[in-house]
């Protein structure tokens, strides 16, 4: 399943802070930030090993015991953290991908929330396109009214029928983030086009992480060797 992060950078003492609300893990790791703006975090736990900061915007941090087990390997993605409501998504358009730790475990879709809260989706499925499984096109909808907020603000919890949670946070800028027990979705505000911007050409860098070999298994979990990589784009 996903897990559901708290991360407190502090450049005074160059430490982050963490707190998985999922499984229990906590610690407090020093890091130090190398040529090619990558940190190199030192966790006395082996669990946060690299990370990488788009100011403004996003961190993604490599982390090594993730999970009910606390031993599985996941790119963590973390947006900054400020006060959401319905009204934070209301009327928007938004693009996602959900990583799934079952059936195909990528989904990519288009969703939009109305003034009520009412969310329509349509989504791509691959593993749905291969053999005699099912269409991989999908259209559907729920009611986003179902949120429960946290008495932070900061996310929003929703629960599902096997005595768990899903949690949905975001940010005013346009990303909104939900952690499920089959994954994580994330999710972007359209361009106003689907042309390439211009304004968007540059040099960037990126963490990775790819499931080699992968399977479904028993109980339509999937099995993989995790691979991780950096990438300069």
């Amino acid at each position: 399943m996903g897990d559901f992060l708290s991360i407190t950078l502090d450049p005074s003492s160059s430490t982050l802070s963490y707190k998985n609300i999922s499984n229990g893990d906590s610690g407090t790791v020093p890091y130090t930030i190398n040529s090619d703006g990558t940190y190199t975090l030192n966790d006395p736990a082996g669990n946060l090993i690299a990370a990488y900061e788009v100011p403004n915007y996003a961190l993604l941090v490599q982390a090594a015991k993730s999970g009910p087990g606390h031993d599985a390997p996941a790119l963590i993605t973390a947006v900054q953290k400020g006060n959401i409501s319905l009204s934070t998504w209301a009327g928007k358009d938004f693009n996602y991908m959900q990583f799934r730790t079952a059936a195909g475990g990528l989904e990519t879709g288009s969703a939009t929330m109305d003034a009520q809260g009412g969310v329509t989706i349509s989504s791509y499925w691959p593993h749905g396109a291969q053999g005699q499984l099912a269409n991989p096109f999908n259209q559907g909808g729920f009611d986003a009214s179902l949120f429960q907020p946290d008495s932070s603000g900061s996310f929003m919890r929703l629960a599902d029928n096997n005595s768990t949670c899903d949690y949905i946070f975001g940010t005013p800028n346009g990303i909104f983030a939900v952690d499920t027990p089959n994954g994580a979705i994330l999710g972007l505000k359209k361009a106003t086009s689907k042309n390439f911007d211009p304004a968007a050409a540059g040099t960037y860098k990126a963490i990775f992480y790819g499931k080699n070999d992968a399977t479904t298994g028993q109980g339509n979990v999937e099995t993989e060797t995790p691979a991780w990589g950096k990438q300069h784009l």
